[in-house]
Order: structure tokens, then C-alpha cells, then sequence
């Protein structure tokens, strides 16, 4: 998976230096002959959210237990002891996540999220849906999108990643 992600962004980044190169209008003849600075840098993509969540309320246990988010409430304090103390490190930071006070017990979920560009298109979207019965009572297995998220700039500096595949019911 991760090998097919990344030739993905290779042809991505790909595609956006040639379209750069024909916004300058030159032949590619040329392009080979001249030094190149490089193509645009990636764009800023804004993450769009209904107003409402899915569901108002779920509790660390639910979130746990329906979506398969484990220890969710101590990656929770670990992310929250990183956004007092940016410079933390790795090694601290899980001490420091469970001396973290949580003063709430349950939150909102969103099933969906959509990411915008600059101008207001969506690119992309991410959907989540937990294992469910469909009227007559057969399960209907869980499905998660998969989502990457680069925090740092640094294309190797990859600080927060959410990974959930599309999974079923009792497969591994």
C-alpha cells in the first residue's frame, strides 16, 4: 500500500512540473538545456466539516470498541501533551500524555470529511462507516478510508499519521 501511495505522489508531482513547464511555454527540448528551479510547491488543501458531527457524543470505550481505535484516550493525552510542549521528545512524550488530565469522556464523531483547495473544489474526501446490521439483520462489514496526514514540512518528516484500511468483519 504504502509503495503504491508513494509512486501516486511521484506521478502526482510529476504531472505538476509538467503542467508547469507548459505554463512557461517552453519546448521540453529546451527544458533539458537550462536549469530548472524546480516545479511549484504542493498546494494547501483545507479541511471542510459539516457544522453537526455524525454522532454528538461517543465515549472513549464506544470509540474503542465500535471503530477500532485503540488506546485512543492515551494517544489522545500524548497528542495533547505534544501541543503544549512542541519540542517534547518521544521518549517524554508518553509519560507526559499520561499525566495529561482528560476532562471530558466522550466526543464527536464525523464520518465524513472533505478536503478543499485554495478555491473552494473539493479534491478529495474520507469516509468512515462502523460495522452495522442492514434491515433484514445481515452485518454489514466496517469500512474505513485510509488517510495520511504530513504534519511537518519536511517531506521526511512525517509527525502525525492516521492510518485505518478498508477493513471486514473478521478479516485480518
Amino acid at each position: 500500500m504504502m509503495t503504491w501511495l508513494e509512486r501516486r505522489k511521484k506521478l502526482q508531482q510529476h504531472a505538476a512540473f509538467i503542467e508547469w513547464c507548459q505554463q512557461e511555454h517552453l519546448p521540453t527540448h529546451v527544458l533539458h538545456q537550462r536549469p530548472i528551479s524546480g516545479p511549484p510547491q504542493p498546494v494547501t488543501h483545507y479541511l471542510k466539516m459539516t457544522q453537526n458531527p455524525t454522532l454528538r457524543a461517543v465515549s472513549f470505550e464506544d470509540i474503542g470498541c465500535i471503530y477500532s481505535a485503540v488506546n485512543f484516550q492515551d494517544l489522545l493525552g500524548d497528542f495533547i501533551a505534544k501541543l503544549r510542549d512542541p519540542h517534547i521528545s518521544d521518549r517524554s512524550l508518553h509519560d507526559c500524555g499520561v499525566n495529561t488530565w482528560i476532562l471530558f469522556h466522550h466526543v464527536p464523531i464525523f464520518h465524513k470529511i472533505k478536503f478543499m483547495d485554495s478555491d473552494g473544489a473539493i479534491v478529495d474526501s474520507a469516509h468512515i462507516r462502523p460495522e452495522q446490521l442492514d434491515t433484514h439483520g445481515r452485518i454489514i462489514p466496517a469500512c474505513f478510508d485510509t488517510v495520511l496526514l504530513r504534519t511537518g514540512q519536511q517531506p521526511d518528516n512525517v509527525h502525525g499519521m492516521f492510518l485505518s484500511d478498508h477493513l471486514e468483519s473478521g478479516s485480518s
